[in-house]
């Protein structure tokens, strides 16, 4: 399996070996998710950094 949006590299806070509160992921395409994680899920990102991602700002 070859995802890149697997291997990135996280950066932030961690709960019981889980992405778990505020942090990053950059991803070796060069993109990246920031904001608040939930048991391993991002669940709230800046709205800009969504739109940039896209190409729309």
């Amino acid at each position: 399996l070859n995802c890149p949006r697997l291997s990135g590299k996280y950066e932030g806070e961690w709960l019981g070996n889980k992405r778990h509160g505020y942090g990053c992921t950059a991803f070796p395409d060069g993109t990246k998710e920031e904001g608040k994680y939930k048991q391993n899920v991002l669940v709230s990102a800046s709205l800009m950094d969504a739109f940039i991602q896209r190409g729309l700002v």
